[in-house]
């Protein structure tokens, strides 16, 4: 169901890469605490004093921000929504302080280390408040979601409340189908894309979502409008249309670091449900299908670590 007069809100993430440099007060390594409360607090205090460099929407860049900036281009009037490691949610149109925070583990601006982690960080420096609050000045929102797994995390509780509010038929997510598994109670409309649609939409693995969406308004020919429905339909063809393909129709395999194959392993674990705790077979699998390199024994050896450090059971 798509309302003639609706309104898009296109939901997005921060990004690592930033038009400016943030001042070492603003890098979350920086930030002094014996608790996680006392780092989130000491976050806020410094984000309040910070130097505004730009809107929300000028900030960031890297391959998922172009095709993200070739999306606006497109005037389809959508709402820009940005969530935010560090600064929680911004609209495209808020000023903002350049800055260094992420949602993923094992880097030196991490968050701290908390169960369910980004959910918390992000409810703490208000973001679930100006989602709900943002949310309500449009009388019939509907809402695209295009956002890796730590940042669906972090707006899982927001994005449930949506559709319970308004309609689980006005909520699309655009995500890979490891993702969808871990976040299996949210009700909403799924849309699921893998690595070989990237060799008709391009992009690399980090933006295949972002690149999907590009590719679907503008073919088979130029969407008028953010259709859910057929946006879902397009995308469904896209898949169709490269499930016999080759995935990701690219270079050899890259080769990683043992703490990026480490980082990689936690943030799976740590966002898995309970009951769905992947295996170490399969988080190789996943792991190579992003085109990233690994000897078999080693990564299955780094899995068991891993997991005996967050105290999950093999």
């Amino acid at each position: 169901m798509n309302p003639a007069n609706s309104e898009t809100i296109l939901l997005v993430s921060c990004s690592s890469s930033k038009y400016g440099s943030s001042d070492a007060s603003l890098r979350l390594r920086n930030v002094s605490g014996d608790t996680p409360e006392l780092v989130l607090s000491g976050w806020i205090e410094d984000l309040q004093k910070a130097e505004m460099v730009s809107t929300a929407g000028e900030l960031y860049k890297g391959q998922y921000w172009s095709k993200l900036r070739e999306i606006q281009r497109l005037n389809l009037h959508q709402h820009l929504w940005v969530v935010s490691a560090g600064l929680g949610l911004r609209t495209e149109e808020q000023v903002v302080p350049a800055y260094d925070a992420t949602f993923s583990r094992g880097h030196e601006d991490s968050i701290p280390n908390v169960e369910n982690g980004p959910q918390w960080w992000y409810e703490g420096l208000g973001g679930s408040q100006a989602f709900r609050q943002q949310m309500q000045t449009i009388e019939h929102p509907q809402l695209i979601v295009v956002l890796s797994r730590p940042y669906l995390s972090a707006v899982q509780a927001d994005l449930a409340w949506f559709a319970e509010r308004y309609s689980p038929e006005q909520l699309l997510i655009i995500s890979i189908e490891n993702t969808r598994n871990a976040f299996s109670t949210l009700n909403a409309k799924w849309t699921l894309v893998d690595e070989r649609v990237a060799n008709l939409v391009g992009g690399g693995v980090a933006t295949i979502g972002m690149a999907t969406l590009h590719y679907v308004l503008q073919h088979p020919e130029p969407m008028s409008d953010l259709n859910l429905t057929e946006l879902d339909l397009r995308i469904q063809m896209v898949r169709e249309q490269t499930q016999d393909t080759p995935v990701l129709r690219k270079k050899k395999r890259e080769r990683t670091s043992e703490e990026h194959k480490r980082t990689w392993i936690r943030e799976q674990l740590t966002t898995a449900e309970t009951s769905k705790i992947p295996s170490q077979t399969g988080l190789l699998k996943q792991y190579r299908g992003l085109g990233y390199a690994c000897e078999a024994k080693a990564f299955k050896a780094l899995v068991v670590e891993e997991k005996a450090a967050l105290g999950i059971g093999s």
